[in-house]
């Protein structure tokens, strides 16, 4: 991590929660590896924040390694990763 940054800016008008996500459209595999995650935005200012989302109901591989996640610090609304649907 370090070398690739996705930076977010603490953006507040994302069209969807995480900064990196996956959608129920997503099919087959999918492989995440070598970033720096930080300043994951939000669809609103005081919206939940999440680095990465992860929706899926396809099978299929989601495999994440070398990532650093950095947050924007204390309040309770900054979260690294989200997983939701049927995810393997």
């Amino acid at each position: 991590p370090g070398n690739s940054i996705i930076d977010g800016q603490n953006g507040t008008a994302l069209p969807m929660a995480g900064l990196v996500r996956t959608t129920s459209n997503t099919n087959g595999s999918v492989k995440f590896e070598g970033f720096t995650i930080q300043n994951a935005g939000g669809t609103t200012p005081s919206a939940i924040r999440f680095a990465i989302h992860l929706k899926g109901d396809d099978p299929g591989l989601y495999e994440f390694s070398d990532l650093e996640i950095v947050g924007r610090g204390s309040g309770g609304m900054d979260y690294g990763i989200y997983m939701e649907g049927t995810l393997t």
